[in-house]
């Protein structure tokens, strides 16, 4: 039988065996075999397994999706109390306490202290009042004549309200504390904690501890009667931890176990051979100025990085004699005693260049030499584009040209600038020199103020600094300081004068500070002595001419950039480096019987009283000021009556053809005084573009032109509004019509200049550039779109800039002024206008949206005591930190039946114009805004300005409340405060100079709409679901990120 037949009698055919009934027998020999009942019982057993446990996972599956647990915020009040304040089986209280729980601001309170009689009363049977109970539990005594005891919990409540409000002010941000020690005498505590400086790049935590002096006060509350000076509180500190012989001559001091300086090591043979390396042999970078060794290194850390390689680096350094007293190279320094080495490790892959070659060394004596891939480049003109695909694992450059051949930093040049992306983030201050800035600043207590002195060699050389001798001599300083610092103020000055009684004139002035003064702070007793020698392996590291540098820098805080571009139209005078540079030296100026002619910077003050000063406060109407007869008939229809004060100092001064610097309150009339001016002379001559006012909102220019057009309607003006939002062809047409007055955005004006060069010319003969929210348009974030715009405009022209809070960048405008500049200060600091109220909420971050709703609700009634500027609020503004916010409260507020409109950037301009007229218009009367919304927005019936999340900058908090209580009116502001926010109240609070007053509301008011705003709130959020909010975020970041790329593809 044949292997076919075969198969056709077992596939098919009633004589198939799966065709047999059960018992029959096959033919042949044997048949088939029966199943064992043991293998049909497990398959019986597996298959009912199997099913009750897909029945179990259905039961816990409809059991989860129908069980719906009770919420405790939609239960009443009362209910509410008694869920959060009831005992739980497990707790270690044996009877419910219902007082009050007093936190740290209550322990400066004399009522917090003082307990109920009711309460004491009805508990003295069984275990007494609630404040015995602490106090026993607490093992303190509220006896006013009882030895002070610093275990007390009290005294370190009461040095954290003391540092929170009154000690630290600006940027101190404190991270913990320590158990506070007694002091060395009675009433005396130590306490020790960490802190951070918000002004710093790095995280770096510093210690400090001071002594305290403390006496009882009203009740069981502990006063701070005296604070010592910075790490005064010595029984607080550390003690250093003995090593080597039990009773040493002379204990070493504390070494700061948060600096890691160890060199990172390779490893084993097989991670050495698996790695690869970047290696730079030594080249015409050695022994040069600092900055060429910053600018050579970070280069070879780029290409590293460009080539996913460790970088090789050698720490030995060499002192460049531009940094030394004898002018003299000084080789064997380390990179440790000048940057930060832990944090460049963790920033960037390295090695240490002599475990480097020992590691390879020790690999060639074991496997042989050659088995280690090596290329060797020998000329900088192998660009690292060709070095992408090497597989070598070590590429060694060997720099043997002659200079500048030899410079690392020509890796970086030519067709790799494009790819090589320097790693300016990796450097840091050695955290042993910020340690030391630290000390110098804790012991003014951070509150002084700075000033550069450039003497030394150069005032020594008459020839090439013919007036620096006597524009630095000690009267000179006298009377120069004096005018700008007030009086017996912290002065810390920065020079390189060697005589160090040079500025005793100006000591019985100031309390003056020379970094002399602190030479114990690395003296051979020091932290940093003792550290920096363990790193030269026993040998003292002086303290040399660059590490001062470095420290008084940092204490100055000088920003050593050069301006990015010049601002003013004559040529500006250079600042004073704080860094010598002697690798270039300075040419001799041409001599001159004249004095060096500096810039001619006119400043006066809202409170002025020269005579130039009082002939402009005299001007009653704007006829006085020398404007035309259009513009103040024009004044008047508008109901402009009388000039403010800083339209009576700046206008004069704009027609004289000056540069105006204003700085002014907001609602003090900024627009117009700089607005009138480019009207009357575009009267004169109103051909081509006579002015172009740039604006960092697009809200904010939209105004501007609005107001332009509005004050030059009789002259028939064309105003072109260049922002963003819309179609950019459409501007680019108008633009090249040539209109009178141009308001914009730097990155749009900046987009149709870079998309048609043509576009230029139109600015050929532009006579004004205005800057309206200065401190904002010059921030770094505009500083490519600036460069752009201010190489289009001519030199010769007037610039004002007006802001209402001042910044570094507007500060260094002064001295860069070349042309004769007016600068005008309404007020000292940030200050807010009189006629606004300032109040603040104290809330649970949960009771935002419940507090929200009460006083929207609010608005309209007369009598409630939200209304304290005497009339109904017409409208309000809340201000929001986030879009997600803002879009969030607009859908709650839409089901809560609150009419609002929003503003943020997640719209369209089109949107973003239609929601701010019809706030204006008063069809809504509720407007939420991000910050978009703070800067310049003139809205007249804005009554009620509510912070709904405080701002991070107290500047910011000035503008958003600056849009109430304009000209003269009265206003409101209510800021939402959670604990995490009191900090920077405090700050605000200081910065405004003014203290902000509890908003006094009933809770029981609050909350009895807390199931509908709860209910609200969760229908919101699934709206914000349901409309894919999230997905439409996080594509509008992608699409930032793939615009920057393609912005930077085309910048190169």
């Amino acid at each position: 039988m044949s292997s076919s037949d075969q198969d056709d009698a077992t596939d098919g055919g009633e004589d198939s065996p799966l065709f047999r009934r059960r018992g029959a027998s096959s033919p042949g020999a044997g048949g088939v075999a029966d199943v064992p009942v043991a293998q049909s019982l497990i398959k019986a057993a597996s298959n009912v397994c199997f099913s009750l446990f897909v029945l179990a996972v259905l039961v816990v599956t409809v059991v989860a999706v129908t069980y719906q647990p009770p919420d405790p915020w939609l239960q009443s009040s009362a209910a509410i109390t008694t869920s959060l304040s009831r005992v739980l089986p497990n707790t270690t209280f044996l009877v419910p306490d219902d007082s009050l729980l007093p936190t740290g601001e209550d322990f400066n309170s004399s009522s917090s202290a003082i307990p109920a009689p009711g309460r004491a009363e009805a508990n003295q049977e069984d275990v007494g009042t609630p404040v015995a109970v602490t106090a026993a539990a607490a093992n303190v005594t509220c006896d006013p004549d009882a030895p002070l005891n610093c275990s007390d919990p009290r005294v370190l409540a009461a040095v954290k309200a003391f540092n929170a409000k009154a000690f630290f002010r600006r940027s101190i941000v404190f991270l913990s504390y320590e158990a506070p020690v007694p002091g060395p005498k009675p009433g005396q505590c130590d306490v020790a904690w960490r802190f951070r400086n918000r002004r710093e790049k790095s995280w770096r935590r510093y210690r400090d501890y001071r002594r305290f002096s403390l006496t009882s006060g009203d009740g069981c509350a502990l006063d701070i009667v005296s604070v010592g000076k910075f790490r005064s509180g010595t029984n607080a500190a550390r003690r250093p931890v003995r090593k080597g012989p039990k009773n040493p001559r002379v204990a070493p001091p504390p070494v700061d176990s948060e600096i890691n300086d160890t060199i990172p090591v390779v490893g084993s043979e097989a991670e050495f051979k698996k790695g690869k390396y970047l290696y730079y042999m030594r080249g015409g970078d050695h022994c040069k100025s600092m900055n060429q060794f910053i600018w050579s290194f970070l280069c070879g850390l780029g290409e590293a990085k460009f080539l996913n390689r460790t970088f090789v680096m050698d720490l030995n350094m060499c002192l460049s004699g531009a940094h030394t007293v004898d002018g003299k190279d000084v080789d064997g320094k380390d990179f440790r005693y000048y940057f930060d080495f832990e944090h460049l490790k963790e920033s960037v892959s390295v090695v240490e260049e002599g475990d480097f070659l020992k590691d390879w060394k020790r690999w060639d004596k074991k496997k042989g030499p050659g088995r280690i891939t090596v290329r060797k480049v020998p000329s900088y003109k192998v660009t690292p584009m060709q070095l992408k695909r090497d597989k070598s694992s070590i590429i060694w450059r060997q720099f043997t040209g002659q200079e500048p051949e030899n410079y690392w930093y020509r890796v970086c040049e030519g067709r790799a600038a494009k790819v090589i992306q320097r790693p300016w983030y990796a450097i840091w201050k050695s955290k042993r020199l910020m340690n030391i800035v630290t000390e110098i600043a804790g012991s003014m207590d951070w509150d002084y103020d700075g000033l550069h002195v450039v003497r030394g060699w150069k005032a020594q050389n008459k020839q090439i600094y013919p007036n620096l001798d006597a524009d630095t001599s000690p009267d000179a300083l006298v009377n120069k300081v004096t005018k700008l610092v007030k009086p017996m103020r912290n002065l810390y000055i920065a020079t390189n004068e060697p005589f160090y009684n040079y500025f005793d004139k100006l000591r019985s002035h100031f309390h003056v500070h020379l970094l002399e003064d602190y030479k114990q702070l690395w003296s051979n007793t020091s932290e940093w002595y003792n550290e920096t020698t363990a790193l030269n392996g026993g040998k003292p590291v002086p303290f040399d001419e660059y590490m001062r540098v470095i420290v008084d820098t940092e204490t100055m805080e000088v920003d050593g950039e050069a301006q990015p571009f010049r601002l003013f139209s004559s040529r500006a005078k250079t600042k004073p480096k704080l860094r010598p540079e002697p690798e270039v030296r300075d040419r001799p100026e041409p001599q001159s019987p004249d004095p060096d002619p500096a810039p001619t910077i006119v400043t006066e003050t809202g409170e002025a009283d020269d005579t130039e000063a009082a002939a402009g406060a005299a001007a009653a109407t704007f006829a006085d000021l020398g404007l035309s007869q259009w513009l103040v008939d024009t004044c008047e229809a508008l109901g402009m009556k009388c000039p403010t004060a800083v339209q009576r100092r700046c206008i004069p001064r704009a027609l004289a053809g000056e540069d105006v610097l204003g700085i002014a309150q907001t609602g003090s009339g900024k627009t117009a005084a700089f607005a009138l001016p480019i009207l009357h002379r575009l009267g004169e001559d109103p051909y081509g573009v006579a002015a172009l006012a740039l604006a960092p909102t697009r809200e904010l220019a939209a105004q501007l032109a609005e107001q332009f057009r509005a004050l030059g309607a009789p002259l028939g003006i064309r105003c072109l509004a260049a922002i963003g939002g819309f179609e950019s062809l459409g501007q680019a047409k108008g633009l090249a019509r040539r209109p009178h007055v141009v308001v914009a955005t730097p990155g749009r004006i900046a987009t149709l200049v870079k998309d048609d060069p043509d576009l230029a010319k139109v600015f050929a003969r532009t006579k004004f550039l205005v800057l309206d929210e200065a401190d904002r348009v010059l921030d770094v974030n505009f500083e490519e779109e600036l460069r752009v715009i201010f190489s289009c405009l001519p030199k010769k022209r007037q610039t004002f800039l007006f802001s209402a809070t001042m910044s570094d960048n507007l500060r260094s405008l002064l001295e860069l002024s070349g042309n004769k500049s007016y600068f005008f200060e309404a007020y000292e600091g940030f200050k807010t206008v009189e006629t606004l109220k300032q109040h603040y909420i104290h809330l649970p971050y949960d009771g935002k949206e419940l507090h929200l709703s009460y006083l929207l609700s609010k608005m309209k009634d007369k009598d409630d005591t939200i209304h304290q500027i005497g009339d109904p609020i017409r409208s309000a503004i809340v201000f929001v930190s986030q879009c997600k916010t803002c879009v969030f409260l607009d859908l709650l507020l839409q089901e809560l039946g609150h009419p609002a409109v929003s503003l943020h950037s997640h719209k369209s301009q089109a949107q973003r114009l239609l929601a701010l007229n019809r706030f204006k218009s008063g069809q809504v009367p509720v407007l939420l805004a991000t910050d978009v919304g703070s800067r310049g927005l003139d809205i007249q019936t804005v009554d009620l300005v509510i912070n709904y999340d405080i701002p991070w900058e107290a500047r910011d908090y000035i503008h958003r409340v600056g849009r109430t209580a304009r000209a003269s009116r009265g206003g409101l502001a209510i800021s939402f405060l959670t604990q995490k926010d009191i900090c920077l109240l405090h700050e605000i609070e200081d910065i405004v100079e003014k203290q902000l007053e509890p908003f006094e509301c009933s809770d029981k008011e609050v909350t009895k709409d807390i199931t509908k705003v709860f209910k609200a709130k969760r229908l919101a959020k699934m709206k914000m679901d349901d409309e894919g909010h999230q997905e439409r975020v996080q594509a509008r970041k992608e699409q930032k990120k793939r615009d920057l790329a393609r912005k930077r593809k085309h910048g190169e």
